[in-house]
């Protein structure tokens, strides 16, 4: 499953500063295209790496709009790139692919696993660009060093980097692409005829055909859900028709051990898992749900806003405190607050039970929570695909996997300067984090100073000594909330409110 939720975060941050520019110039804003061949990863002796291909299909080259090219020359790159003239910016989004269109082209982005988009000031992204590093490997694959005035006073690292891919630059704004990992790829598809709003949507033929063929993947869960479910249903008909019983384990199908709180050992056989229509059943009912969150008002008010700050590259804390306390709920997590509806579900099933074996009868009495919800340790079993993260302590049957428990001995939230989840947690941002010894360097005596942005909203307290030493204090472990999703999209009383998100017991740093 790929991280959606970070797409939508993107595709929501984009939308938001198009029309911002749109309120200004009062139309809708036009852009163009600017490619940095001098990144481009070259790969090595052992594994070859294109960042850009081009597949030119029916395309005729005389209809290239030379005489509004743009190009600005520059000696580290080895192949011109021309520039297609401005272009009314039309935008989709499917998982981590992000397709950009041009009259007769349609330029599709695989953002991989480090690869963000960055909306900032054409000012800001031209100074960007004028300080290369000069290095032997500089002269193939060129690195930005940051802007003073992009760097946090008190970060904890001295002179970050940035990897600049392209960018899609309009009258005020530019879209950067960036990839710390230069990971990045992208397919340049072109035609005749020329490419409209709706030959982005799903169900078209280009959508079909050609859109996606450079970078294949399932259904959308939103946009293409009747798709995607009878993908889900094909799947569970071709485990059934192979009538094996040793088959994939269901954490490894769903390619990742975060998803909905459905109440299924991450070790649970598809055979089983398919077999069992109630399980089966809860399963499907849930992936919808949980798939659409990331395109829920409160999940986007809460995590896909932008920092009250001048500089594009400040690390967002308030997206990446809410992402965590209320959308990470067992991965690499010490505890989980699990909400009573789903506590008393693994309750009566049996799986807080260590001498229960999943798949029999649960028939000892148990007592139900009646409190809103109960702390419960998470459990940390490694594989060698993907990682077991889980609250239950029922064995399980012979003939599944079995695997050996280690310690979880710091939960992710304490990651330090590594990236790990959400839309905040990428090299660009996390290189401005705070680092807490420098930021006790920095105070003064007196009043702190107030940082003026003429955004709106409130500008983020410079630190104190008083602040600094409570963030010490605080062991930074965010109780995570799990939930069971409702028909309704509503979740019990863990969800970000309407207006925001608040400081409460949800999403309090204790």
């Amino acid at each position: 499953m790929p991280e959606s939720d970070i797409a939508k975060a993107l595709k929501h941050e984009i939308e938001k500063a198009l029309r911002d520019e749109a309120k200004i110039s009062q139309d809708w804003p036009e852009g163009h295209l600017e490619i940095l061949p001098r990144s481009f990863t070259v790969g090595t002796n052992v594994k070859s790496y294109t960042t850009l291909t081009v597949d030119r299909g029916d395309y005729l080259e005389s209809q290239e709009p030379l005489p509004n090219l743009r190009y600005y020359e520059n000696k580290w790159d080895r192949v011109r790139v021309p520039e297609n003239a401005d272009w009314p910016i039309l935008r989709n989004t499917n998982s981590r692919l992000d397709p950009f269109m041009l009259p007769s082209h349609v330029v599709v982005c695989h953002l991989g696993l480090e690869a963000t988009i960055i909306p900032m000031r054409v000012v800001d992204y031209r100074s960007l660009l004028r300080l290369g590093i000069d290095c032997d490997k500089a002269a193939l694959m060129r690195s930005f060093v940051l802007p003073e005035r992009f760097r946090d006073r008190a970060r904890h690292l001295e002179d970050p980097i940035v990897n600049v891919f392209a960018a899609v630059v309009t009258a005020n704004t530019a879209f950067v692409i960036c990839d710390s990992s230069r990971s990045f790829a992208s397919v340049s598809s072109a035609r005749r005829l020329l490419v409209t709003q709706d030959d982005l949507l799903p169900g078209s033929d280009m959508w079909k055909s050609r859109l996606w063929k450079a970078f294949p993947g399932g259904p959308d869960w939103v946009s293409e859900l009747p798709e995607a479910l009878a993908c889900l249903d094909h799947w569970r008909d071709n485990v059934l028709k192979s009538g094996k019983r040793k088959t994939k384990c269901i954490v490894d199908v769903l390619t990742e051990a975060k998803g909905p709180g459905v109440a299924i050992h991450p070790d649970t056989p598809s055979f089983v898992l398919c077999t069992d229509d109630a399980s089966f059943s809860r399963l499907r009912s849930h992936l919808p749900i949980f798939m659409a969150r990331w395109e829920s008002p409160q999940y986007l008010k809460a995590c896909a806003g932008r920092t009250n700050s001048l500089n594009p590259f400040a690390f967002n804390t308030t997206s990446d405190r809410n992402f965590f306390s209320s959308y990470v709920p067992v991965y690499r997590r010490t505890s989980v607050r699990v909400r009573r509806d789903l506590y008393n579900l693994y309750l009566a099933n049996g799986l807080f039970d260590p001498d229960h074996i999943i798949g029999t009868l649960y028939t000892k009495p148990v007592t139900l929570l009646t409190n809103e919800w109960k702390d419960v340790p998470v459990r940390f079993f490694p594989a060698s695909n993907t990682n077991r993260y889980h609250i239950i302590n029922a064995q399980v049957p012979n003939g599944w996997k079995t695997r050996v428990e280690e310690p979880m001995l710091s939960d992710v939230t304490n990651a330090g300067f590594a990236t790990t989840l959400g839309r905040a947690s990428f090299r660009e941002q996390v290189n401005n984090k705070t680092d807490l010894e420098q930021a006790k360097l920095l105070v003064h005596r007196g009043r702190p100073r107030k940082e003026k942005t003429g955004l709106p909203g409130r500008p983020r307290k410079t630190d104190t000594k008083a602040r600094i030493a409570r963030k010490e204090a605080q062991a930074r472990v965010i109780h995570p909330i799990a939930f069971v999703e409702q028909e309704n999209d509503e979740l019990l009383g863990s969800e970000i409110p309407e207006d925001g998100p608040r400081r409460s017991k949800r999403i309090r740093l204790t």
